[in-house]
C-alpha cells in the first residue's frame, strides 16, 4: 500500500528528496505537501524538482497543453517542462512552446537530456506510487 505524500523520503544522486520546510528547491502538491530536494553536500549545482499526483483528475491546462499524450505520459512529461522551467527561469507556456513535439513524447523516460537555449539540463524521474516526480540539474 502507498504511504502519504507527507511521508516522502526518496534517496537520490547527490541527496534526498523529502516531504518538509526545510530550505531547498521544492515542489507543492495539491493537497499542500511540500516536496523538497536536500543536498548531501553543497555543491551549488543548479537543482530543480516538480511533481504531480497519481491517479487523479488530469488539470485541464494539461489536458490542453499535452493533447495527444496519454493522461499518465502527459502528467510525466508536464513535471519535465516545469523542471526546465525553474532551472532556467523561463515561464512554463514558453517552455512549452519552444519544446519539439517529437520531445515532449519521450520525455517521460526514466532519464533523458535536453538542451535548451545551449543548457544541458539532465532529468531524472524518481516517480513513486503516488506522485510522478522529476528532478532536474543544469549540466
Amino acid at each position: 500500500m502507498a504511504g502519504s505524500p507527507a511521508d516522502l523520503s526518496l534517496k537520490v544522486a547527490g541527496g534526498r528528496i523529502i516531504a518538509a520546510a526545510t530550505p531547498g528547491p521544492a515542489t507543492y502538491l495539491p493537497c499542500g505537501t511540500r516536496l523538497v530536494f536536500v543536498p548531501d553536500t553543497d555543491s551549488g549545482d543548479a537543482v530543480a524538482i516538480d511533481a504531480e499526483p497519481r491517479g487523479g483528475h488530469l488539470p485541464d491546462v494539461i489536458l490542453r497543453a499535452l493533447p495527444t499524450l496519454s493522461p499518465e505520459s502527459a502528467l510525466r512529461a508536464w513535471t519535465v517542462l516545469e523542471v526546465v522551467a525553474k532551472l532556467t527561469d523561463t515561464p512554463i507556456l514558453t517552455v512549452l512552446r519552444a519544446i519539439p513535439a517529437e520531445t515532449l513524447i519521450r520525455l517521460d523516460r526514466r532519464n533523458v537530456e535536453l538542451l535548451w537555449h545551449r543548457q544541458t539540463i539532465k532529468i531524472e524521474r524518481h516517480d513513486t506510487d503516488d506522485v510522478w516526480l522529476a528532478l532536474g540539474r543544469l549540466a
